[in-house]
């Protein structure tokens, strides 16, 4: 080889050492930058004519385990999700209290129910009848602020979501300028390891907002995919806007369709120029996006779907006035008679119809709904799971509403009108129904003069409107525990507790109507809409109103609960593998210095070779 040989020899040594060093320097300064792997020299041997003749850079490469990284993302994704959830929640059971205490809806209601129970032994108490309504605008307050508080909830999931469009754009952007600087340099013969850390650290981003899967491609490219394989990046970026839709209330719901939709949704654009809502079901399946998509779309949904199935039932069980129709004949034909003058929208009659030949028994539910636009109805606007449901315009009188309903009946039954009552008969001599049952719910709208029940609560959206679970211009019940007030008529004149008839009038002592209050509430039952998932579309629940309120703070306990556990088990998984790629991908100091003093070495070896040479040379020169 010749000393020159030897010198070009421990030169490359020095050089491919100095590398390695600068590589240790870069890594210890870097032990504690997120998203940066460790970086490594990959040494080969120089050959000249088949003879090692020194070392060379072979390549810089980074410490990464590329499955590791695609299960830290997810596990990531996931505790975004769920942290959101858990926290959402915890403040949602909150809101509506522990079971029993001072502060819990249940214990308002339950001191609303106890102060008109006193008021049964002593009713013509001016104290108590004030007490009464005392209590009972503290429910209906903490109602209305309860329904703020959601409404509120979902305001800032809505605003988080705007906000999210903002970050992924950002992200996407700076992914796609890193990667087009990759693959340039790849192209080139360059690895460009710090690039891609750079953009590691903004696939990691977009992770943390949607659960994603990136795909290598040539030259160091990347495609990458929501799970459910929409594409957000294939060398060119999806855009992102927020179609945002002003103020959230109860009435304002997410819908595919864009003129039905009420809420802001993310609207994708791709390279090719088309447009999708990122929002519709299964595009997005964990993340911060799921989960603020999921609190407001459907989890504080549902959520105001039980206040207001509360406060309705409140408002029902005192107002409502079911009459039972009476005995009634047409020659070989029987059946039964009601009045249904006084119905007003939402108002709804139910016939059973016995089938003689099946030994079935039919229920049709008539309701009235004078705003055509709300028609035909859809089989879950009642609690009966087996009812046939029909919606009838009493807009132009009580003829053309019977009529309407006798067509939609059908052949074997008839109903027809006597003065303001409607009656109904089986088909006589061929038998082939019998009437079962009639009735016909009405709501008072007086305090006096309609039985024992009344308008103890209304809907403040109109002066004094009665509640009455109408479908005219929208369903009444939705959103109606912001909206639920004792009567005003009822707080100017406290006696309405007590007197309920005029002629002849109520004794100011008469126990009667405040023991039917008492009796309803606390006594009477009624079934429920599992529209907030208390009971189901086929077995709804059913009892009183206490009792449904009971579920509702057991159900928001659990379902809290639930979340906390699923946040605090997905902590565990996303701490134990970032802690992996940490140890396995990040830098650690002792090893670093470790290699220090191995490249210390190897420098002060092959930098002793070149001064041998040169000592050698200067011998020689002597000579």
């Amino acid at each position: 080889m010749g000393l020159s040989g030897v010198l070009s020899t421990a030169l490359s040594g020095l050089q491919t050492t100095e590398k390695a060093l600068e590589l240790v320097a870069r890594n210890v300064a870097n032990a504690d930058t997120p998203g940066y792997t460790r970086k490594s020299l990959v040494r080969e041997s120089l050959l000249t004519n088949g003879q090692s003749s020194g070392v060379k850079e072979a390549s810089i490469t980074r410490e990464l385990d590329a499955l590791l990284q695609r299960e830290s993302r997810l596990a990531n994704s996931a505790l975004a999700n769920s942290s959101i959830l858990e926290s959402f929640l915890s403040r949602l059971d909150q809101m509506f209290g522990v079971p029993g205490s001072d502060f819990a809806v249940d214990a308002v209601y339950n001191q609303f129910t106890a102060s008109l129970t006193e008021l049964s032994a002593t009713p013509d108490s001016t104290i108590l009848q004030q007490t009464v309504l005392r209590d009972a605008q503290a429910l209906t307050q903490m109602l209305n602020q309860a329904s703020s508080d959601i409404q509120d909830m979902r305001a800032q999931a809505d605003n988080a979501l705007s906000s999210i469009v903002n970050e992924m754009n950002d992200a996407l952007g700076q992914i796609e300028r890193v990667n087009a600087q990759i693959i340039s340099l790849s192209s080139a013969g360059t690895l460009p390891v710090d690039l891609l850390d750079e953009r590691d650290r903004q696939v990691d981003r977009l992770a943390n907002l949607m659960d994603i899967r990136m795909i290598p491609r040539e030259n160091g490219s990347i495609s990458i995919f929501t799970e459910s394989g929409t594409s957000l990046f294939d060398g060119t970026a999806t855009t992102f806007q927020f179609d945002g839709r002003g103020t959230i209330t109860p009435d304002t719901l997410y819908s595919t369709d864009p003129a039905q939709r009420g809420v802001g949704t993310i609207v994708a654009t791709s390279q090719n120029g088309f447009s999708f809502d990122l929002l519709q079901d299964g595009i997005i399946r964990s993340g911060e996006i799921a989960a603020y998509t999921a609190l407001r779309d459907d989890v504080l949904v549902e959520a105001q779907a039980q206040l207001d199935e509360f406060a309705s039932a409140l408002a029902l069980t005192l107002s409502s006035i079911n009459t039972a129709g009476t005995a009634a004949t047409s020659g070989a034909s029987a059946g039964f008679e009601a009045d249904i003058s006084t119905m007003i929208a939402g108002d709804r009659i139910s016939v059973d119809v016995f089938d003689t030949g099946s030994g079935n028994t039919q229920t049709y539910t008539f309701i009235r709904v004078d705003d055509p636009s709300q028609l035909p109805l859809s089989a879950n606007v009642t609690t009966n799971p087996n009812d046939l449901v029909f919606g009838i315009d009493f807009s132009g009188g009580l003829a053309g509403a019977v009529a309407a309903m006798d067509a939609a009946i059908g052949p074997n039954v008839s109903m027809t009108l006597s003065g303001s009552n409607l009656v109904v008969l089986d088909d006589g001599v061929p038998n082939l129904t019998d009437i079962s049952s009639l009735n016909v719910r009405t709501t008072a709208t007086s305090l006096t003069d309609q039985g024992l029940a009344l308008p103890f609560f209304t809907d403040i959206s109109g002066v004094g409107l009665p509640y009455s679970d109408s479908l005219d211009n929208g369903p009444q019940k939705r959103g109606f525990a912001g909206r639920i007030v004792v009567s005003a008529a009822l707080l100017a004149d406290p006696a309405g507790l007590v007197v309920s008839s005029t002629s002849p009038p109520t004794g100011s002592g008469d126990p009667a109507r405040v023991l039917y209050l008492v009796d309803r509430l606390t006594a009477s039952t009624s079934e429920f809409s599992a529209a907030g998932s208390i009971g189901s579309a086929n077995t709804p629940f059913e009892g009183t109103p206490g009792s449904y309120l009971q579920r509702v703070i057991n159900f928001q306990a659990a379902q809290a609960s639930d979340a906390a556990r699923a946040n605090e088990s997905r902590e565990i998984v996303a701490t134990s593998l970032n802690e992996r790629i940490s140890s396995e991908n990040g830098v650690s100091l002792d090893q670093e210095l470790s290699n220090l003093l191995v490249l210390q070495n190897a420098y002060a070896a092959n930098a002793r070779i070149m001064q041998a040479v040169d000592e050698i040379i200067q011998t020689l020169m002597q000579i």
